[in-house]
């Protein structure tokens, strides 16, 4: 499972196959779950963010920010914990910023996904 540096800049699967000893297999088993898990959590995310529901988008974003950190996605993980950051302390003045990034990020992740 080489990946390119392009991939790298979205999600590190070296990360995920470090954290499971090596096991390669596994971490692309893991990534395909990942991958096709995507859709609902963007969605859930998606909804928070144009209601302005910040509760939810704290909920949304704090999963999807630990899911992403695992498989090796940092991009995205730090994005969501952006959006979650301002969620907690109820200032959505970043919001709409945060969610043009973090529908960038998604669709870079997706299109790698894509591949597996």
């Amino acid at each position: 499972m080489e990946a390119d540096n392009q991939t790298e800049d979205v999600f590190n699967q070296k990360i995920l196959i470090e954290a499971l000893g090596g096991n390669e297999k596994i971490a692309k088993e893991l990534l395909i779950k990942f991958r096709d898990s995507l859709p609902a959590r963007i969605a859930k995310l998606e909804a928070a963010l144009s209601t302005g529901d910040l509760d939810s988008a704290k909920n949304a974003s704090h999963q999807l920010k630990g899911a992403a950190a695992t498989m090796g996605a940092a991009p995205l993980s730090y994005i969501c914990e952006q959006i979650e950051l301002a969620a907690i302390a109820g200032d959505s003045s970043p919001l709409p910023a945060l969610h043009i990034a973090f529908s960038r990020s998604v669709a870079k992740l997706a299109a790698e996904l894509a591949k597996l």
